[in-house]
């Protein structure tokens, strides 16, 4: 599934083709995890984003759905850095934010 994580709502936001949902909650990410359970999440995360008070909120609620989904639908891959661990890295690099702790 796609996703855009934002802070403030902007003109564009109205814009968004119904098939990739705009995030500014943990409440709103904890909710299309469980209205998609076994979809990988990819999206934008918008420069105003990081002023969100729930942003590492946000994306914890992200890495721990990309963690399920490993455990529960990615362990027949061959042997691969699991999609949580390569999305905790990323995270960390751009925005200084540890997911693992």
């Amino acid at each position: 599934m796609k996703i855009i994580i934002y802070h403030k709502k902007i003109g564009f936001i109205d814009a968004i083709p119904d098939d990739v949902h705009v995030v500014s909650t943990v409440t709103t990410m904890n909710g299309i995890r469980v209205l998609r359970p076994s979809e990988d999440i990819e999206g934008f995360i918008l420069p105003d984003a990081k002023n969100n008070p729930q942003f590492a909120k946000i994306l914890r609620a992200i890495y721990d759905h990309k963690r399920e989904l490993w455990n529960t639908c990615y362990l027949d891959l061959p042997p691969t850095t699991p999609i949580h661990e390569k999305f905790a890295d990323t995270i960390s690099a751009k925005f200084k934010i540890d997911l693992t702790k």
